[in-house]
């Protein structure tokens, strides 16, 4: 389970049913595209925000949030995090809101840290991710390195992923139920 598909797990997931298809095997794969703009995801993120809004002490009015995707995917998915970070800043009501990408050309996780840097805001970093690992460790070592050469970049607060929430667990649950469904519908039609 992931929030993004990039484009080589796409091209393997289609490689992947194509050669379950061709070996006659009794495996079945089935997926999805991811829906970022879910409600439950926008609760898990909004609670995350807020939790972090809590830890920085600060007002909503002098506090930016920068999501942070992983970009390398079909502009599909980018224009997702563009739309699921305009639902937090508005929810949230913060200052500013923007978007950073670890694989991608525009708006770069540095040239996004130091736009906030000249922002006299403090900002909570979203990862936009389900679970800790090397995406998360990356964003991590990003921010030390920025922190290393900039020490005012302390006012920053880095979000967990939100793969523990309640809400993600009803999402993936609603996505699994709507996977089989689609499943057999299909069956019965043919």
């Amino acid at each position: 389970l992931i929030l993004e598909f990039d484009l080589f797990a796409k091209q393997q997931l289609v490689e992947a049913q194509h050669r379950l298809r061709t070996d006659d095997t009794p495996i079945q794969l089935h997926y999805d595209d991811v829906d970022l703009l879910h409600p439950l995801i926008e609760e898990a993120f909004f609670a995350e925000a807020c939790r972090q809004l809590q830890k920085l002490r600060t007002n909503p009015s002098e506090t930016g949030i920068l999501l942070i995707a992983n970009g390398d995917s079909d502009p599909k998915c980018r224009a997702q995090s563009y739309a699921l970070m305009r639902l937090l800043w508005e929810r949230l009501g913060v200052a500013d809101a923007d978007v950073a990408f670890l694989r991608h050309g525009n708006r770069c996780v540095p040239d996004q840290l130091a736009r906030c840097l000249n922002m006299p805001l403090q900002w909570i970093l979203l990862p936009q991710l389900l679970w800790s690992g090397p995406r998360l460790e990356f964003i991590r070592t990003l921010i030390d390195d920025f922190r290393k050469r900039v020490p005012s970049a302390s006012r920053w607060a880095l979000g967990e992923p939100i793969g523990h929430h309640p809400s993600t667990a009803g999402w993936i649950q609603q996505r699994l139920l709507d996977l089989w469904n689609r499943h057999r519908s299909k069956l019965e039609t043919r």
